[in-house]
């Protein structure tokens, strides 16, 4: 983005604001989506899907949110900050999918790769209620680390088969109970696999 289209931006922006004060909102909404064509942020997203919401857009609105979120995820809690976003019904649906959506999320990763409560707490630095219960944007910290993790757990259990497997094909009957003993590997947690490979 250059500066002039910088300034721009800008300059739409705060006259959305203003036509917004004066409950100009239809004027808010063109001057704010003209600040976001010149400058693509999530900031000036979340302000279209603001000024959406007082024109009943709500349908394009939940799009501009879901978008500003995905993008910034500590807006998620800026909206319980905002009136007019909060005040709207769908808005709050739309806001408890998206939270219910997360917590699915890190649930199935959990589930996944059998993690044990201590490997949360080691993981994430606290237990699975507290996570559930604690704000959107540190629920997105949490799954992002997990699926890390889960990358992880797949080289090392790739490394593991691909171990298993040479020796499987090379091999002799004497050997067997090692192989047997590398299969089990798998089934364990995964600092107790890290560990393995250091």
């Amino acid at each position: 983005i250059t500066n002039i289209q910088h300034m721009a931006a800008d300059s739409f922006k705060k006259a959305a604001l203003a036509a917004y004060a004066i409950g100009k909102f239809d004027v808010a909404e063109i001057n704010q989506n003209k600040a976001l064509e010149l400058n693509e942020t999530s900031e000036n997203t979340f302000l279209l899907a603001k000024y959406m919401v007082r024109n009943d857009n709500i349908r394009l609105a939940i799009k501009c949110l879901d978008s500003a979120i995905s993008s910034s995820p500590a807006l998620f809690e800026g909206v319980f900050r905002d009136l007019d976003l909060i005040n709207d019904p769908n808005i709050l649906d739309f806001l408890k999918k998206k939270n219910d959506s997360i917590n699915l999320k890190i649930q199935q990763v959990i589930n996944k790769e059998h993690l044990t409560e201590g490997d949360i707490d080691t993981l994430c630095g606290d237990n699975f209620n507290s996570i559930l219960k604690s704000s959107y944007t540190n629920k997105i910290k949490v799954y992002k680390s997990l699926q890390t993790l889960n990358r992880k757990v797949k080289t090392v259990n790739n490394k593991i088969e691909y171990i298993v497997k040479e020796l499987g094909i090379n091999a002799e009957d004497h050997i067997t109970v090692f192989v047997e003993s590398l299969q089990e590997l798998k089934s364990l947690d995964y600092p107790e696999k890290q560990d393995l490979y250091k």
